[in-house]
């Protein structure tokens, strides 16, 4: 017992964990979810009769399948990126890089794939104070390498919404001439000063609410993904004129025909508890679109093909 304990505990943690349980291939056997697998640059996914495995030998921590995942079956393990946000909102030109890179950078995540989902980077967005560089000046050099063009395609997608309200807000640096970054940290006076001018309480409110715990789930536990749960994190800090926007291009809508009997079935099927059952038995689930994935799994488990889902304007970048 001891010596297993000491080989766990100088195992380093794996970036990437995988929840079984809300894996659409092992909630329901039919399903012919494949897209973490497919955004994998690294094989390192492969889809089973039971379900999902990761191979951790060919994993290189990318995390672009954490954007790819519509039930919430991959984390990440040490992004912290409440705590981050938080640390990086204490300087004037914030630089958020990779800790496998030693590019200069204020604060770290495992890897920036984590944010290569146009929800992720609006979330952020919203919640930053001041413009947010992201260094990509070392990515060519690295193994993930293939985030690059994910991050730019959801940043794109972003900056073509409508009336989007944080251009700017974000920069992507794929060259280091033009990275502004001063190692320097701000005094506590001029720390407080930034956040008047910036209207910044933004930051110290988003970070309990992005850090808050949740219970261990299990198979019966409902889970957002990834972008989900950080776009949702953020919705109070989003301009109540631009709510619109972002309905139509990141939440579903999930109709249901007369043919529903009200059996529920959907609703446990459903892995991020977007359907719940309603008051009146026998009466079609209650709906609550923005925390639908769009994964089709309540669709494909209908016998009487009664509900479908009309995915949303925008997409995980392919």
């Amino acid at each position: 017992m001891v010596g297993t304990t000491a080989i766990t505990l100088l195992t380093p943690e794996h970036p990437v964990t995988l929840a079984r349980g809300h894996c659409l291939r092992y909630r329901f056997a039919p399903a012919d979810c494949r897209s973490c697998v497919d955004h994998c640059p690294h094989q390192a996914l492969s889809p089973t009769p039971r379900g999902l495995e990761l191979d951790r030998g060919s994993c290189r921590g990318c995390l672009l399948c954490l954007s790819a995942c519509p039930s919430g079956a991959l984390e990440g393990c040490h992004l912290n990126l409440a705590e981050k946000l938080q640390q990086l909102s204490r300087h004037s030109r914030p630089v958020l890089g990779c800790a496998g890179s030693p590019s200069q950078a204020h604060e770290r995540v495992p890897c920036l794939g984590a944010l290569a989902h146009p929800e992720v980077l609006l979330a952020v967005a919203a919640l930053m104070p001041q413009p947010l560089q992201l260094n990509l000046t070392a990515c060519a050099q690295c193994p993930n390498a293939a985030i690059v063009a994910p991050l730019i395609a959801a940043l794109k997608s972003l900056e073509q919404m409508k009336g989007f309200p944080y251009a700017g807000r974000l920069e992507l640096i794929t060259h280091a001439p033009d990275l502004h970054y001063q190692a320097a940290g701000l005094s506590r006076r001029e720390f407080f000063t930034l956040f008047r001018k910036k209207s910044s309480a933004t930051a110290v409110r988003l970070v309990d609410r992005l850090a808050a715990s949740s219970p261990t789930p299990s198979f019966q536990n409902k889970r957002l993904p990834h972008f989900r749960a950080l776009l949702l994190a953020a919705w109070p800090e989003i301009l109540e004129d631009f709510r619109p926007q972002v309905r139509a291009a990141f939440f579903p809508r999930l109709q249901i025909s007369q043919d529903c009997r009200g059996c529920t079935g959907c609703v446990g099927i459903c892995p991020t508890g977007a359907l719940t059952p309603a008051d009146r038995s026998g009466s079609p689930p209650l709906v609550r679109p923005e925390l639908c994935g769009a994964c089709g799994a309540c669709s494909t488990f209908c016998r009487r093909q009664a509900i479908q889902v009309a995915k949303s304007a925008a997409t995980a970048p392919r």
